[in-house]
């Protein structure tokens, strides 16, 4: 889950960076609600690494909560 979006413009910008930075194929907004996102990730980092890369490449204002892969039904 990510913490500290406040528009949908910050989630394309992680949107990109996951795909651009981090070789991701595919990522889908699962859940999105004020300030907080879930998303669906395929390939890229494993799911063991994903939170702790994206945290490394994101602004130091989101906030990356991991969630069990495939916790949110994706």
């Amino acid at each position: 889950m990510l913490e500290g979006l406040n528009d949908y413009r910050a989630l394309a910008s992680v949107r990109r960076l996951l795909v651009e930075k981090l070789g991701a194929r595919k990522v889908l907004p699962v859940e999105f609600r004020r300030g907080q996102a879930v998303l669906s990730v395929e390939g890229g980092p494993s799911a063991g690494n994903l939170a702790a890369a994206l945290q490394a490449a994101a602004p130091p204002e989101l906030g990356v909560v991991p969630l069990q892969a495939g916790a949110e039904g994706g």
